[in-house]
């Protein structure tokens, strides 16, 4: 689905930036449970600021579903352009590799792990361009059926 997003800083030096992205995938059934995709998400973000606004187009390939009986969630890898209006006129473009990822890998009836990974570009609170990749492993277990405990890191 479509996501919105606004920062409203409140330091000086720092801007507020909305952000808004519309994906656009298609869907392939190759297995009863398993789904590859094609897709383009394309992100504009706002700066308030006369620092110049930019635009993602994130092209990828990927996949969803069951991949084993214990395996599942989504990927997507691919490659990301950023045009960027440098404001005062200036223009800038730059690309990198994309990366969307949520498995869930179930141990026992119980206790299961997670992976979650994210890479693409960002904006940072002064404005600029950043490129960002996140990890996170993640493990849960149910005590009873109304107690469970978790634990994740990120990197």
């Amino acid at each position: 689905g479509a996501s919105y997003g606004h920062t409203d800083n409140k330091t000086a030096l720092t801007v507020d930036r909305t952000t808004y992205s519309v994906p656009v995938n298609y869907f392939f059934a190759i297995r009863p449970k398993v789904d590859l995709s094609a897709g383009l998400t394309y992100s504009h973000t706002d700066v308030d600021a006369a620092l110049g606004d930019s635009d993602d187009y994130y092209f990828n390939v990927g996949a969803q579903g069951e991949f084993t009986p214990k395996l599942s969630g989504n990927f997507d890898i691919g490659y990301t352009v950023r045009e960027s209006d440098g404001g005062l006129g200036a223009s800038d473009s730059e690309g990198t590799i994309g990366l969307n990822a949520g498995l869930d890998y179930a141990w026992t009836p119980k206790t299961g792990f997670s992976l979650d990974a994210r890479r693409g570009f960002d904006t940072g609170s002064f404005g600029q361009s950043t490129e960002n990749t996140t990890v996170t492993l993640g493990a849960n277990s149910a005590l009873t059926t109304a107690l469970g405990v978790n634990a994740s890191v990120t990197y």
